[in-house]
């Protein structure tokens, strides 16, 4: 998908705010480890 351009969003925006690199960061291991769960147990996506 698009993970490579979140990346460089994330590393552009740890150059301009450090705070919010860590947000973009937290929120895009979130949604990594969520869909690794949802693969592991087959949860059915509504």
């Amino acid at each position: 998908m698009g993970g490579g351009l979140l990346l460089q969003l994330v590393l552009l925006l740890a150059r301009e705010n450090e705070v919010a690199a860590l947000f973009a960061s937290s929120v895009y291991f979130g949604l990594f480890i969520l869909v690794l769960t949802k693969n592991l147990y087959q949860i059915p996506t509504l």
